[in-house]
Formats: structure tokens, sequence, C-alpha cells
């Protein structure tokens, strides 16, 4: 009997020290890329689905359009155009997407909900509200102003290839110049900024310099510890493309800058932003 007991002790002994160690491996620290911190569980859903549509869309006189999009999870600013005429958003760009649809439209045009929802600044915010709210427009608008008519004249398709990255005033980017699509540093994560991992708006301005291939510039979310791939955008040979999309919910992010066609030496340029976090 005293032999039973004994063989039970051990046994239970065993159990415990094999659960420790299973606890202990379960809840060690992983790397960013590999593990789920508990705010990300919380994150996982977005607190507000969007119905994907058309906001809007604003016609450029260098004729380009710009195009404010809805999608499920956050809301676009979008705009393409051969680099003859059109090279990004200008002085435009430090504005958020809401500000700049108020820049380039009368006070009589009605002002999209989505793009008020999005919006963190009351003021700008406020300014909107004094305006008719609206769900979409159906009709393209035009420009009342002109200044972001800039003449491309090819500085980020000359000269040496480089890239450098900038963490600075809440803001964490990659300039890149005449630079080889897929080489290293084309991957870019949100988590390389210091202090901070997660944000809500990604930024691109990208020239394609290559004359006859496209530019694949794809973007990732990252859920249950690992990053899925959320939009492909594709930038036309010899296109400037501005891509910007404000996201409901912090999130870690990651971008990459391929060739559609496999090439060793498609160059391209131009600046990948992460900000809001």
């Amino acid at each position: 009997m005293k032999n039973k007991i004994i063989s039970t002790h051990r046994i239970t002994d065993t159990s415990i020290f094999m659960l420790v160690i299973a606890l202990f491996f379960l809840y060690s620290c992983n790397k960013e890329e590999e593990s789920i911190s508990a705010p990300e569980l919380e994150n996982t859903n977005e607190e507000i689905i969007l119905v994907p549509k058309t906001l809007a869309t604003i016609k450029l006189s260098n004729n380009v359009d710009l195009v404010f999009r809805s999608e499920s999870d956050g809301v676009v600013l979008e705009a393409k155009g051969s680099t003859d005429n059109y090279n990004g958003l200008g002085d435009l760009k430090t504005l958020s997407s809401l500000e700049i649809f108020l820049a380039l439209t009368d006070n009589d045009v009605e002002v999209p909900s989505d793009l008020l929802l999005i919006e963190e600044n009351q003021k700008v915010k406020t300014k909107a509200q004094k305006r008719s709210i609206t769900e979409k427009h159906n009709k393209i608008l035009v420009a009342k102003d002109s200044q972001i008519l800039q003449k491309f004249e090819g500085s980020y398709c000359v000269g040496s290839s480089n890239y450098n990255t900038y963490d600075q005033s809440g803001k964490y980017y990659r300039i890149y110049n005449n630079y080889n699509a897929g080489a290293a540093g084309t991957t870019f994560y949100s988590s390389g900024k210091q202090g901070a991992s997660k944000c809500k708006r990604l930024e691109l301005e990208i020239t394609n310099c290559n004359a006859n291939n496209s530019l694949k510039v794809r973007t990732y979310y990252k859920i249950f510890g690992n990053y899925k791939i959320k939009k492909t955008i594709n930038v036309a040979p010899h296109t400037s493309s501005t891509y910007r999309k404000t996201f409901l919910s912090k999130r870690y992010r990651r971008t990459s800058i391929s060739s559609s066609g496999n090439l060793n030496n498609h160059r391209f340029g131009g600046y990948l932003l992460y900000t809001r976090y």
C-alpha cells in the first residue's frame, strides 16, 4: 500500500513539472514577426465595418483623377498618371484625406460621410460639417485648384541607386531613388519604428521608371501572428502613383515592391510612409 501511494505522488509531481514546462514555452517571448501581443488580439476585428464604394472622384486639370474610396476596413485616396505631367500630391501630401477633399472642392460641394469618419482632427471635422453631408458623389467633380500641377522632372529615376529610412515626428518612412524593385529594402515593416509598431495610415508615392513592365506594390496586415496580403497596387509603366489608406484600427503593417516582369533592373523611386501610430 505504501508503494502505491509513493508511485501516485511521483506521477502527480511529473505531471505538474510537464505542465510548468508547457506553460513556459507557451508564454515565452518571440520576435514580433512570430508572436501576437495582447493588444493585437483585441484589435483583430475592426471597430467599424464600412460598405465598399467610391465616395468621390475629382478630376485634376493635369488629366489625373483623384479617387476617394471606402473599403471594409478604411478609406483610400488614390491617383495615377503619366510621369510627363503628374508627380504626386505636392503640397497637399501633408493634409489628411478630408482636408484634401475640402481644399479641392467649393464650399457648396457635399462632403462624403466616410471621410468624416476617419478624420481625427476636430477642427477639420467642424469645418467640413459646415457643409452638407452625403453618402457619395455619383458624378465626377472638377478640382477648383491646380496647385498640384507639377511637371515630372525624373528626379526619382536618375542618379545612384539608394534608399534612406527616417523615423521622426511620429512618421516612419523610406525614400527610394532609382532603386531596383525586389532588392533588399523593398519590404518595409511598420514595426521598425522606434517605440511603436502599429499604425493607422499607410501612404505611398511611387514612380515606375520602367517603360515596359508594371510595378507591384503589395500591402499586408498582421493577424494571429502572420501577415496577410490586403492589396496589390499596380503602377503602370512610366507612371506615378499616389495611394493612401487610412484604417479604422491600428495593426502591424507591411509593404513590398516588385516587378511584374521579374526583371533584374526594374527601377523605381518615391516613398513609403507609415503614420498615425
